[in-house]
């Protein structure tokens, strides 16, 4: 992807929805009510909708995570966020999105979550193989956007 290809991917990012994983996205404050200010910067609150497993369809477990933006970087696409609810001993977890081009000019995507806690290896154990897949998952529609665009 050429550098215009770069920044569309980018946009894309920044609406996380229209994806089998995440549906829904909304900037919100820590009580859950929609913000009018849909930008996000780093400590903003964001409603999720998220698909286990990741489908277009309305079917599989459906879930409304609160998280928090960590660290926000629109120049060179880095973003992250942590779920919000839970005592950090329990559960927590962060997730990063990186963009970046690579030599020969096209435009590489990661994600990397990482689980902490006493219910990590749980929610490892009962939803890891979903979670991998739903990060493909949004890969993908992440992709396919971005070349219909």
């Amino acid at each position: 992807m050429d550098d215009s290809q770069y920044h569309t991917v980018s946009h894309i990012c920044d609406d996380l929805t229209r994806n089998p994983f995440v549906r829904t996205q909304a900037v919100v404050d820590k009580a859950g009510n929609v913000l009018a200010d849909q930008s996000i910067s780093e400590g903003s609150f964001m409603q999720l909708k998220v698909h286990l497993p990741a489908t277009m369809e309305e079917t599989g477990q459906v879930q409304n995570t609160l998280v928090r933006a960590t660290f926000i970087d629109h120049e060179a696409y880095r973003a992250a966020w942590c779920h919000v609810g839970l005592p950090s001993w329990l559960l927590h977890s962060e997730r990063w999105q990186l963009l970046s081009q690579t030599e020969d000019g096209k435009t590489k995507y990661e994600t990397i979550e990482v689980f902490g806690g006493v219910v990590a290896y749980l929610v490892k154990w009962l939803k890891g193989a979903d979670l991998d897949a739903a990060f493909d998952a949004f890969a993908v529609g992440l992709k396919k956007r971005s070349e219909q665009a």
